[in-house]
């Protein structure tokens, strides 16, 4: 259906739009019912559009805010001086490893990745989850190990770790320390002694 219209009703039904709901008011009831309906509808839409700019504005700015955090995170994560290992306590798997972790063991980080720590740690399988067992439970974030590098040699390591939650699930956060030099210093003290 075409309708034609008047100057004088088209202009007061775009002052109508213009000015908005309120301020149109006034010229709405000058209109005849189906075209008050018409500019009613009009106005909605751009009350809707409105509220939809601004609410997608809105998430824009929150998803570039958390966009921004997580990458402060994992920049934190990656680039920290301390070896540092994200583990999953069921399996063992290693999950991540930051660049200090990648020097120090020596293996590349998508091989890091393929691992569980039990191929790093040379402590009993048992022994290995029954320590992964104690920090699920909330018991225990400090230990002492030895981890093989991958030219094959052996470091005494404290580790200190907490639980983190990623996605829902529960994973282990390391942050390992080699003690080696400081063991062989202790030892050659109580030699001497």
């Amino acid at each position: 259906v075409i309708r034609c219209y008047s100057m004088s009703t088209q202009n007061a039904k775009h002052r109508a739009i213009s000015q908005g709901l309120v301020g149109g008011a006034k010229f709405i009831h000058q209109l005849p019912r189906a075209d008050r309906a018409l500019v009613l509808a009009s106005l909605m839409i751009l009350v809707l559009r409105r509220q939809v700019r601004s609410k997608t504005e809105h998430l824009v700015q929150t998803n570039e805010t958390l966009r921004e955090s997580e990458e402060k995170v994992r920049s934190l994560f990656h680039n920290h001086a301390a070896v540092k290992l994200i583990i999953d306590p069921d399996s063992g798997k290693i999950i991540d490893a930051n660049e200090a972790a990648v020097a120090f063991y020596g293996w590349p980080a998508e091989e890091l990745r393929r691992m569980r720590i039990q191929d790093i740690n040379i402590s009993s399988p048992e022994q290995v989850e029954a320590e992964m067992e104690q920090i699920k439970a909330g018991q225990g974030v400090h230990f002492e190990f030895r981890h093989r590098l991958a030219d094959g040699s052996i470091r005494d390591v404290e580790v200190f770790r907490s639980t983190i939650d990623i996605r829902g699930k529960k994973l282990l956060h390391s942050i390992i320390h080699d003690i080696t030099e400081h063991r062989k210093l202790e030892a050659q003290y109580r030699q001497a002694q």
